[in-house]
C-alpha cells in the first residue's frame, strides 16, 4: 500500500520511535529525517538541506525537467519525477513552481535552512492530504487518514460536528474529517508550518484560472479543448505499465476511450463487463466502442456471487466512509486481476460538460426563482400535498425546496446531492449533534457577489459546485479508496486543469441547448460518431436493494447496529429508517440504508466511538 506519512515537530513526542512506526507502516518508500522533521512516501529526493516526498504522478516532468536544464539550475542525478518537483521549487520558488506542474500529487516539502514544512494538495484533490496538530504543536500528516489513526496519538474519536456532513451526503467535505481532530487540505490548497506558525490557503482556483481563459470563438474555442483534452490523455497515457480502460457505455467513457486511442502509440486495452445478471452486460456497447477506437478489448465475465462478493474488499479499501463507489471498485478490481497497472478513467467528464441529470435540474429551478414571492406557508402547503399525492423521496426533496426561501444554485444544489433531508437529520441525530449544512455554506460563500465563481456561466457554476461537493467528496475520493488499495494508478484525463479551465470558460449555450454533452461532441468532431450523443447511455442500475435483503443482509444488520450504539445517533430512528427500508419499495431507499450501513462497519473497523 503506497501513501505519503510524517511528522513535524520531534521534541513535542514521547517514545517517539513508536509513532513513527506506527505511522509508516501506513506509508512505502523512502524515509528522510533531519531530527525536526521526517517524513515517509513512494517518491523522495534529498538535495542538500531540502527534502520533497511526493505521491501521485506529475504528467508534464520530463517538460519542467527540460525547462530547467535550460536555465541550466541543477544538474539531474536521476530520472525521478520528485528531483524534477523538488528543483522546479527550489529554482521558481513554491507557487510559481505548482502552477507549472500538471497531475494529481500530494507533496511534502521541507526546507531544512529555513525550517519550513509545505504540504501541498492538487488543484483537483484527487490525492488526499490529512493532518493533526497535537497539543503540544507537533504535526503529524498523511495522505491516508488511517495512517494518523495507527500512530496512536490522534483519540480514535467521531467528529459530532462533522456527522450531520456524513449523514446527508454520505461523505465529510474539506477541511473536516470524520474523526476529531484530523483535517483535510481542500483541492488546491497548501499547509505551511514555520517555527510557531501554521496556515492554510489557496493556491489554485478554478474559477480564477477559467476567467483567464482568452474569449475566443466557437469553433477556436472548442480546437482550443480538443488541443488540451488530447495532450492530457496523451500526457496520462506517458508509463511504461500496463494501461486498461474500462468501458461502461456512458457518453464520458466512450468520448475518453476515442481520445486515448487517438493518442496512444499502441492499440489501447480496454475491458467490459460479461454478465447474465439482466440488465447488466454490457457487452454490446462497449463492442461498438472498441470496434471504432481499434482496442484490444476483453470481454470478462463475472457472475453475479462475484459481484455481491466484492463488497468485503470495498469496505476494507475504503479510507475514510463514502456511500459510493461499489461499482468502481468492481472495475477497478477486475482490470487488477488481469494485471492492468494504469487505469484510464471518465470521472469529471459529466461534471465539466453537463453530461449530469443536475444540470438541466438545476436550469430548471433557476427559472423558478418567481415562486420565492409566495408566502413561505403557501409554498410549504403546496410541498405537502405533493408528497401526499406521490409519497417518495423525490417528492420530499421537492417539498423541502419549496419550503426553502431561495431557488438560487446554493440553495438548491445541496439539497439535490443530499441523502437525508433536514427533518431526516432531527430524528436520526441527538439533540446535542450540530445539525449545520456546510456544503450550503461552502457554496454560498463560494458564488457570492463579489467572488470569482460569481462571474462564470450558471452551468459553469454547477460545476464548480459539483467540484466542492459530489464529484471531489464522494466520486473521486471513492475510486481513489479502492485504487490505493489496489495498487492501482488511476488516471483521469477530464480533471486534467486546463479541460477543467476551457470547459469552465464556455458559455451555457455551447453546453446544453438540445443534444447530449454538445461542447464535448463538437470539440471531438471526426473522432467520435455523432450517432453517440444519441445512442449512449448511462449504466444499467446494479441491484442493490436486492443484495441487501439478500447476500448482504447479515453486514447490513450489522452496520446498523453498530451505527445504532453509536452516540449521536438516535437508535430508535435508526430502527424506523430499517424498517421502512425493508417494507418500502421507494427505489431511492437503499442509498440510505448503505450510506448508513457503510458508515457503522467503517467506525467499527476503526474502533471509533
Amino acid at each position: 500500500m503506497a501513501g505519503l506519512a510524517g511528522i513535524h515537530g520531534f521534541e513535542s513526542f514521547q517514545g517517539l520511535e513508536g509513532v513513527r512506526r506506527s505511522l509508516f507502516k501506513m506509508a512505502s518508500g523512502q524515509v528522510w529525517d533531519d531530527g525536526i522533521c521526517a517524513a515517509l512516501g513512494p517518491h523522495a529526493y534529498v538535495w542538500a538541506e531540502d527534502a520533497l516526498v511526493v505521491q501521485g504522478h506529475v504528467d508534464n516532468a520530463p517538460e519542467v525537467r527540460r525547462a530547467l536544464e535550460a536555465e541550466g539550475f541543477h544538474r539531474f542525478e536521476t530520472d525521478t519525477g520528485a528531483e524534477v518537483v523538488l528543483a522546479a521549487l527550489r529554482c521558481w520558488g513554491l507557487e510559481p513552481a505548482l502552477s507549472k506542474l500538471h497531475g494529481a500529487f500530494a507533496l511534502a516539502w521541507w526546507e531544512g535552512q529555513e525550517k519550513r514544512l509545505t504540504l501541498v494538495r492538487d488543484r483537483m484533490g484527487v490525492v488526499p492530504l490529512h493532518w493533526h496538530q497535537t497539543p503540544q504543536g507537533s504535526l503529524l500528516f498523511a495522505t491516508e487518514l488511517r495512517a494518523l489513526l495507527a500512530s496512536d496519538v490522534v483519540p480514535r474519536r467521531l467528529n459530532k460536528d462533522a456527522l450531520a456532513d456524513q449523514i446527508m451526503h454520505g461523505t465529510v467535505h474539506a477541511p473536516n474529517t470524520v474523526v476529531e481532530g484530523i483535517r483535510q487540505l481542500g483541492p488546491g490548497e497548501l499547509l505551511v508550518v514555520q517555527d510557531e506558525d501554521l496556515h492554510v490557503h489557496v493556491w489554485w482556483d478554478p474559477a480564477d484560472e477559467a476567467l483567464g481563459v482568452d474569449d475566443r470563438p466557437s469553433d477556436a474555442r472548442r480546437a482550443h479543448l480538443r488541443e488540451v483534452m488530447l495532450d492530457a490523455a496523451s500526457r496520462q497515457l506517458r508509463t511504461p505499465s500496463e494501461v486498461g480502460m474500462w468501458l461502461n457505455g456512458s457518453l464520458a467513457n466512450s468520448t475518453l476511450a476515442a481520445l486515448a486511442a487517438e493518442v496512444s502509440h499502441a492499440p489501447l486495452s480496454t475491458f467490459s463487463l460479461a454478465s447474465d445478471l439482466p440488465g447488466l452486460d454490457g457487452t454490446e456497447p462497449a463492442r461498438e466502442v472498441a470496434r471504432h477506437v481499434g482496442s484490444t478489448h476483453h470481454e470478462i465475465r463475472i457472475a453475479g456471487e462475484d459481484m455481491e462478493g466484492a463488497l468485503p474488499g470495498f469496505l476494507e479499501a475504503m479510507d475514510v466512509p463514502v456511500a459510493h463507489g461499489f461499482r468502481s471498485h468492481v472495475a477497478q478490481s477486475t482490470l487488477r486481476q488481469v494485471g492492468v497497472e494504469v487505469a484510464l478513467g471518465e470521472l469529471g467528464g459529466d461534471s465539466m460538460f453537463a453530461g449530469d441529470p443536475i444540470f438541466q435540474r438545476s436550469a430548471q429551478l433557476a427559472k423558478l426563482n418567481w415562486l420565492a414571492s409566495w408566502p413561505g406557508v403557501l409554498r410549504r402547503l403546496v410541498g405537502r400535498l405533493h408528497v401526499t399525492s406521490k409519497p417518495g423521496f423525490k417528492a420530499r426533496k421537492t417539498a423541502e425546496l419549496l419550503g426553502g426561501h431561495y431557488f438560487d444554485l446554493a440553495h438548491t444544489h445541496p439539497i439535490a446531492r443530499q441523502l437525508f433531508l433536514k427533518d431526516d437529520l432531527e430524528r436520526l441525530l441527538a439533540k446535542d449533534v450540530p445539525k449545520r449544512h456546510d456544503v450550503f455554506q461552502a457554496l454560498v460563500r463560494e458564488l457570492a457577489p463579489g467572488r470569482k465563481s460569481f462571474g462564470l456561466p450558471f452551468l459553469s457554476q454547477v460545476t464548480v459546485a459539483e467540484m466542492r461537493s459530489h464529484l471531489g467528496s464522494s466520486l473521486v475520493r471513492s475510486a481513489q479508496h479502492s485504487a490505493t488499495a489496489l495498487g492501482l494508478d488511476m488516471r483521469l484525463p477530464f480533471l486534467d486543469h486546463r479541460v477543467v479551465a476551457a470547459a469552465l470558460a464556455a458559455p451555457d449555450a455551447e453546453k446544453f441547448p438540445s443534444s447530449p454533452m454538445p461542447l464535448l461532441m463538437g470539440s471531438l468532431k471526426g473522432l467520435v460518431p455523432e450517432l453517440w450523443g444519441e445512442a449512449h447511455a448511462p449504466p444499467a442500475a446494479w441491484p442493490m436493494r436486492t443484495w441487501m435483503l439478500g447476500a448482504w443482509r447479515e453486514t447490513s444488520v450489522k452496520g446498523l447496529q453498530v451505527l445504532k450504539d453509536t452516540r449521536g445517533m438516535n437508535g430508535d430512528a435508526l430502527t424506523a429508517t430499517e424498517l421502512s427500508f425493508q417494507q418500502d419499495r421507494d427505489p431511492e431507499r437503499w442509498r440510505h440504508m448503505w450510506s448508513l450501513m457503510v458508515l457503522g462497519l467503517w467506525l467499527e473497523r476503526h474502533g471509533l466511538t
